[in-house]
């Protein structure tokens, strides 16, 4: 299976190529959020004038107010669009293929705007394309986007479809949702610098084989290899640190599937600036450190866009295929993995299409 399409929409590109030669380049683009205020810090802590504004990552042109299932609609239809343009598919293909919609954790914000039941309607209704062979629904958060991989990769081995498209979104930007993150002290703020800077996306993944794609004559950007999960004991809403046993479930597999020697050489992940990520991730190197290799390149792009929550999986697997198909990838594989706020690990192997025979 090949990534054979890509379209991107989040604070530093408007385009999938756009969006990932800004995170090759370390373009940052982190603004004040005009419509939500962080709860104060105590009072006997000295902080600059108007320093609860929140800082986070906006897509441009998304109005500050705008709210919950309207705004995730807003960055889902130009990432779409993006990829149908990128592709080389027509409103004519969909029959024939299989819409996988990743949508953001049910917490306790999230849950009352009824995504599953209404969103897809709403996104077929807005794009003017519903006829879809088949459509998956998933309340995925970043770790269960890579579940719908796999389900991709099952539909295209039964042969049921002829291509899949993946598609990831999430805005951690609605009022209510920022207020109960604050709350529970996520946000980063002058109350809490133990926090993350919270961003949105929506990013697109053509999923085909191969012969497909070259038939089709379109670029190959990325082979899609094996994907492992793992289960956390101790998730991040405990107030306890990470054991990381999930994320050590989710990657040992990996480093035995016979890809070579540069597993985890270059490594892309959802670190966002939390220590409970950062503490997991250094216990996973400390105990896999014999058949890990070696991290030369790490790369999180949550620190130059804020955390985009479950679209950043499908970002991350793009920021990979990008650099596969333009020359400049610094590892032959690409190690991906992800963290939900949830217990759910997961991790997968990408390989440049032109190194696969």
């Amino acid at each position: 299976m090949v990534v054979s399409g890509m379209g991107l929409c989040c604070p530093i590109g408007m385009t999938a190529a756009q969006a990932c030669a800004s995170i090759r380049a370390g373009i940052t683009r982190i603004s004040l959020h005009a419509a939500y205020r962080c709860l104060p810090p105590p009072e006997d802590m000295e902080v600059e004038e108007d320093a609860n504004i929140l800082r986070a990552g906006v897509v441009p042109g998304l109005e500050d107010d705008l709210e919950g299932s309207q705004r995730l609609l807003r960055l889902a239809l130009p990432a779409l669009q993006g990829l149908f343009s990128d592709s080389k598919l027509s409103r004519r293909d969909v029959s024939e293929g299989a819409l996988l919609l990743a949508l953001p954790l049910p917490d306790p914000a999230v849950s009352g705007w009824a995504l599953s039941q209404r969103f897809a309607r709403e996104l077929f209704r807005c794009s003017g394309v519903g006829d879809w062979g088949k459509v998956v629904t998933l309340e995925a958060g970043a770790a269960g986007v890579m579940m719908l991989v796999e389900q991709a990769r099952m539909l295209l081995a039964n042969r049921s479809i002829r291509f899949c498209i993946l598609l990831a979104l999430d805005s951690y930007l609605s009022v209510d949702r920022l207020t109960w993150l604050d709350k529970a002290r996520r946000l980063h703020s002058p109350r809490n610098v133990d926090g993350f800077i919270p961003g949105e996306a929506a990013c697109a993944l053509l999923l085909e084989h191969r012969r497909t794609a070259e038939a089709r004559g379109v670029p190959l950007r990325g082979v899609v290899g094996p994907m492992a999960a793992g289960t956390e004991p101790v998730a991040v809403d405990s107030g306890r640190w990470s054991t990381g046993a999930g994320l050590c479930q989710a990657l040992h597999p990996l480093l035995r599937a016979g890809w070579g020697e540069a597993i985890g050489e270059w490594t892309l992940c959802n670190l966002n600036g939390e220590s409970y990520r950062a503490r997991e991730w250094g216990l996973v190197q400390a105990r896999l450190a014999k058949s890990l290799k070696a991290t030369r390149k790490l790369q999180h792009p949550a620190d130059r866009m804020g955390d985009a929550g479950t679209a950043m999986t499908a970002i991350l697997m793009a920021s990979a295929c990008h650099a596969f198909s333009r020359r400049h990838a610094p590892a032959p594989v690409a190690l991906v993995w992800v963290a939900s706020d949830d217990d759910s690990r997961t991790a997968l192997l990408l390989r440049a299409a032109h190194a696969v025979p």
